[in-house]
C-alpha cells in the first residue's frame, strides 16, 4: 500500500476471515483490495492503537536509522515488494495489480487493452502475496 493508503485505512477495513484490506482512497480513485500474508497479520495485530501520520514516520525514521540502511524512504517499501515479487517468478500483471498501477513497463497498445480486459484473479494475487518469503530467500541467495 502507499504511504496515503495505509495512513486512511481504518481497522473496520480489514477483514481478518479473508486476510484483506479495503482501501477506498488510492492514486487512481479506484477502490481495491489488498491481499494480506500471515506475517503482515501478525506484524498489523498489535498495532491497533491508530497511530498517527508522525508517529509511524518517527517510528520508520527510527529503525531505518537503527538497521544502519543508510538513504531509504518509505516509498523504497514498494520496491522491496515488487522485487520479492518478481524474484518469486509472480507474473508482471499481478505484480502491477498489488501494486495498483494501471500499465506495466514497456507496455504496448495490444497487451494494454488485453489487460483491460484480463481481471486479477483473486487466488493468483493472494498466491503472490504469500510467495514473499520465497522472493526475499532467492535475493539472498543470489547475493551471496
Amino acid at each position: 500500500m502507499r504511504l496515503v493508503e495505509l495512513l486512511n485505512a481504518r481497522w473496520a477495513d480489514m477483514a481478518e476471515s479473508n486476510r484483506l484490506i479495503s482501501t477506498t482512497q488510492t492514486k487512481n480513485d479506484k477502490p481495491r483490495l489488498v491481499p494480506l500474508n500471515v506475517r503482515a497479520l501478525a506484524i498489523l495485530d498489535p498495532q491497533r492503537t491508530g497511530r498517527k501520520r508522525r508517529q509511524l514516520m518517527v517510528c520508520f525514521e527510527r529503525t531505518v536509522t537503527e538497521s544502519g540502511t543508510g538513504d531509504f524512504h518509505f516509498h523504497d517499501l514498494r520496491h522491496t515488494f515488487a522485487t520479492r515479487l518478481r524474484a518469486a517468478n509472480v507474473h508482471e500483471y499481478d505484480i502491477a495489480n498489488l501494486l495498483c498501477h494501471s500499465t506495466t513497463p514497456g507496455e504496448t497498445r495490444n497487451n494494454e487493452v488485453t489487460r483491460g480486459y484480463a481481471q486479477g484473479v483473486p487466488q493468483r494475487v493472494r498466491d503472490a502475496v504469500d510467495s514473499l518469503k520465497e522472493g526475499q530467500r532467492l535475493i539472498r541467495v543470489r547475493r551471496l
